[in-house]
């Protein structure tokens, strides 16, 4: 029996859409794979794998009540922080090194880098944006070796899912 489901995203709730595009292109090298307008989403992925994160535009309920008027200093009701990470696996410790000194340059460095005993690995942890915790790391224990050769191509991708008879823009 071939096996019939696997990822394919993680969408999750950001308080400003462009700010959060440009942080996950300049941390993570993520590119933009498509945009929706209704609702206000956009896609990103890596050109590795095919799994790829969706910006949701927050609605108002994710937004903390008692937030300031402005988008830079508002704050999601449930961000994912501490153990909840969203995780991503660097090619090399001098890459996880890297990004962690410009996650500190901007403030937002929330752990590391060092070396961790469970779950292993050389690791960073770091907010994005709306603060999502970021973990970056290398050579940590989750079951394989991370393939740094692309088994996919992102510009296939672009605008090529159809909603019905229109293409996803």
């Amino acid at each position: 029996m071939s096996k019939k489901v696997s990822f394919s995203h993680l969408a999750i709730p950001v308080l400003d859409i462009e700010r959060s595009i440009a942080f996950y292109e300049k941390y993570l090298e993520m590119k933009v794979i498509r945009r929706r307008a209704n609702p206000t989403n956009v896609w990103l992925g890596d050109g590795i794998r095919p799994f790829q994160l969706v910006l949701l535009e927050a609605d108002p309920g994710d937004i903390d009540d008692e937030r300031p008027s402005d988008y830079h200093n508002a704050k999601l009701t449930n961000p994912i922080v501490a153990s909840t990470h969203i995780g991503f696996t660097c090619s090399s410790c001098t890459q996880v090194q890297r990004i962690a000194h410009m996650a500190k340059e901007e403030g937002i460095l929330e752990h590391g880098p060092l070396e961790e005993r469970w779950p292993g690995g050389f690791c960073a942890y770091f907010s994005d944006p709306s603060g999502h915790s970021i973990e970056v790391s290398y050579n940590q224990e989750a079951g394989y070796n991370a393939l740094f050769d692309p088994i996919c191509e992102l510009e296939p991708l672009l605008n090529s899912y159809k909603d019905g008879d229109e293409l996803w823009e």
